[in-house]
């Protein structure tokens, strides 16, 4: 399971960042599948700790982002994602109407 962060949102002139919006994607056997989410934080400049967004990286963002979600926050998104998988390998369901046919391929044709 991989988070990407696609996007910031923070305080001016702190740096403070208030929102992280992220996908986070898996694949197993050549499937992938994908999610969004969006994470709100409360910055405080006067913390220790804190770090503005000129100094902030991708994996502390993700870091911050895991720990709001909590063990089984992550747990579940994953879950999540591991049975968008299985539905995908194994559907439960189809579409179609069964008195249209495919068409057969053409023939290849030769030049003379």
């Amino acid at each position: 399971m991989e988070f990407k962060i696609v996007q910031l949102e923070r305080q001016l002139p702190s740096g403070g960042i208030t929102v992280a919006h992220w996908t986070v994607s898996k694949t197993i056997d050549g499937t992938t599948v994908s999610s969004y989410g969006a994470q709100g934080f409360q910055p405080d400049a006067t913390a220790t700790g804190f770090i503005a967004y000129a100094q902030v990286t991708e994996a502390t963002v993700i870091n911050w982002i895991k720990a709001a979600m909590g063990t089984e926050g992550v747990a579940a998104l994953e879950a999540s994602l591991d049975s968008q998988i299985a539905q995908i390998k194994t559907p439960a369901t189809a579409m179609g109407m069964p008195w249209i046919v495919a068409p057969a391929p053409a023939a290849p044709t030769t030049p003379e």
